[in-house]
């Protein structure tokens, strides 16, 4: 083989290698992040969920009303 082609082959195991590492540290992260979360859920220090404070609500839209001066829409 030309030695372009070693070394383009090289790279090529290189750049495999970091993606396969990277994603293992990313998986340990990710499996870390989860332990701790469980780890706090389960201690019991959350706090309770804010409770939703209705402030209006939704009134119907009042019935239009035609008197004798109304004049008919145009089509």
């Amino acid at each position: 083989m030309a030695p372009g082609y070693v070394i383009a082959a090289c790279f090529e195991g290189t750049g495999a290698i970091g993606i396969v590492v990277a994603l293992r540290l990313l998986h340990a992260e990710q499996r870390a992040k989860a332990a701790e979360l469980a780890r706090f859920l389960r201690s019991g220090q959350v706090p309770d969920a804010p409770k939703v404070k209705v402030v209006a609500e939704a009134r119907p839209a009042p019935a239009l009303r035609l008197g004798p001066t109304a004049r008919p829409a145009r089509a």
